[in-house]
């Protein structure tokens, strides 16, 4: 009798472990999965993320760091490569009247249309030959979300590619 409570208890026990394992990951992934929408990418798998939340009153910073493999950052910086409007260096002069005229509209339109129907804040480009950055155009003078989404938010990402780690931040207003 007692060798069968004992092996009840190692199995409830175990049954539990693998629930909260199950219950990490999926939490794990579902935070991951925001990054990714944000970002218009696919995060390689086996990616370590760490961060933290700083609260200023209703606002906050969601601060993650996210460290890749070898592999996993070449794959990255492939797909970033093939995004579209990737390493656009654009002036869009929204928040400036006097410029904003000589502005190409067209262009904004499209690429304007193009962020709102993929919900993106903006897309990447290379600032030097070891760092990518995912950049908001100047669409106003209030966040690009709040123009697009009628919610204000920035995205700031920068993948730091000898560090081989990427640091994101969603900054809610």
């Amino acid at each position: 009798m007692k060798k069968n409570n004992i092996r009840r208890y190692g199995i409830i026990t175990l049954i539990l472990i693998l629930i909260i394992i199950l219950g990490s990951i999926s939490c794990r992934r579902a935070r991951i999965k925001k990054i990714e929408a944000n970002l218009g990418i696919t995060i390689p798998a086996w990616t370590s993320v760490s961060g933290n939340t700083n609260f200023l009153g209703q606002d906050y910073i969601k601060q993650r760091t996210l460290k890749f493999t070898n592999k996993g950052l070449n794959k990255l910086i492939k797909q970033i490569e093939q995004t579209k409007y990737y390493d656009l260096h654009h002036d869009f002069y929204g928040n400036d009247e006097t410029e904003w005229k000589k502005s190409d509209t067209a262009f904004y339109d499209t690429v304007s249309e193009y962020l709102s129907k993929e919900h993106l804040t903006g897309y990447w480009i290379k600032t030097d030959s070891s760092t990518l950055v995912f950049h908001e155009p100047d669409f106003g003078d209030i966040p690009n979300s709040a123009i697009l989404f009628d919610e204000a938010y920035n995205i700031e990402a920068e993948l730091f590619i000898k560090d081989k780690k990427m640091v994101y931040q969603y900054i809610k207003y």
